[in-house]
């Protein structure tokens, strides 16, 4: 079963204050993803990646093309804000710098707690302790090791795995 697909994605970006000039970032892309299957985006520095990845997560609009979700369209038919943070619930992403992903006044705990948060789990009940936990031994860091460090405290490597945590969570 296709769990994600994307047909014909474009992304023009428009540059140049006086004389307007049109940037494509991406242009027609379309693949899909079955259920079950991993997936990485590659390709050299500037050919599209993070603004492809952007679009899938619902936080850059396409200029052109559609995005489906479990047979949605994620721009047209995703309307009210209940429906976008079902969709953030189920999709995520883990970039190859971290550092950028990160409130840098927001410690450890905080990030893997909005997480949570947007499962309606509070962070500080047992299941949510546990849910934490188990998350971040899942990646190989040690709770008491992490958790109310800031991510600058972190080594690269330990930053990604937090994202990863965060999106098993």
């Amino acid at each position: 079963m296709v769990l994600l697909e994307v047909k014909n994605l474009t992304k023009i970006f428009e540059a140049g204050f006086i004389r307007k000039r049109h940037i494509v970032a991406v242009d027609n892309v379309s693949f899909s993803i079955r259920e079950g299957e991993i997936v990485s985006l590659v390709g050299e520095s500037g050919s599209g990646k993070t603004t492809t990845a952007r679009m899938i997560l619902r936080l850059l609009p396409p200029t052109s093309g559609n995005i489906y979700f479990d047979g949605k369209d994620i721009w047209k038919d995703l309307r009210s804000g209940k429906d976008v943070i079902d969709y953030w619930r189920k999709v995520h992403a883990v970039f190859q710098d971290p550092y950028s992903s990160y409130n840098p006044f927001y410690t450890i705990d905080r990030v893997l707690n909005q997480a949570l948060k947007l499962m309606d789990i509070d962070p500080k009940s047992p299941e949510g302790e546990k849910l934490i936990n188990e998350a971040l031994t899942y990646v190989g860091l040690q709770p008491n090791e992490v958790l109310g460090k800031y991510p600058h405290q972190l080594s690269g490597g330990q930053r990604q795995r937090i994202m990863i945590a965060r999106c098993w969570l």
